[in-house]
């Protein structure tokens, strides 16, 4: 048994709950990886049955899915408690890239077997974002960028003003955010720190 799972969470009531279940599983999917992350060992964790888990979950794939939806579903909370379109955006952004591996697994999970399709925590948000700004293929055109910039690992900043210009085109209210978003990209990169000169006091020879 390894380090990590010697610290099982076992529940106090004896009464294994959902949240216990979803909240290991993202604890061992980030320490261990996908292929680690086994039903087998999330019991080990918890210090239950096998059989516990699969009282909740038909299957490693059906408990992933779950987990991972949940790190979107504070972008479908903060619509339901009316955050505007940008608002939702920047939850987007902040939600996915807080942690970029359980994102992709997600949607490679959703289509894994079957045909491409939306992960449905997703599909709400841009059924949300259809009705805020008043045309669906606008709504798909927005989150096509917003996945596509975080998945290659853009400036989040650029990321917020691509998809704000997506959104503004024509007449949507942002219409400065393309030429924002073009200062930023043209801005000169930090200088890099200057190279110690030879011989100098940080050129150390270890014997």
């Amino acid at each position: 048994m390894t380090t990590t799972e010697s610290l099982a969470v076992v529940p106090e009531s004896g009464q294994l709950s959902h949240e216990q279940i979803l909240q290991t599983t993202l604890r061992c999917l980030r320490e261990e990886g996908y292929d680690a992350t086994t039903i087998r060992r999330i019991a080990r964790r918890l210090g239950c049955a096998v059989g516990s888990i699969y009282r909740y979950f038909k299957d490693k794939r059906e408990l992933l899915l779950a987990v991972t939806q949940r790190l979107i579903e504070p972008v479908t909370d903060a619509l339901a408690d009316g955050a505007t379109f940008e608002q939702s955006v920047d939850r987007y952004i902040e939600s996915a890239g807080a942690d970029c591996q359980p994102y992709r697994l997600m949607f490679w999970l959703t289509c894994d077997g079957g045909p491409p399709q939306m992960p449905p925590v997703v599909q709400k948000i841009v059924d949300r974002w259809s009705r805020q700004l008043d045309d669906a293929a606008l709504a798909q055109r927005c989150w096509a960028m917003l996945h596509g910039s975080l998945i290659a690992g853009l400036d989040p900043q650029v990321i917020r003003l691509s998809v704000l210009a997506t959104a503004g085109a024509p007449g949507g209210g942002h219409g400065d955010a393309m030429a924002q978003m073009v200062t930023i990209l043209k801005s000169p990169a930090p200088a890099a720190p200057p190279t110690p000169a030879a011989g100098g006091p940080d050129d150390v020879t270890l014997l």
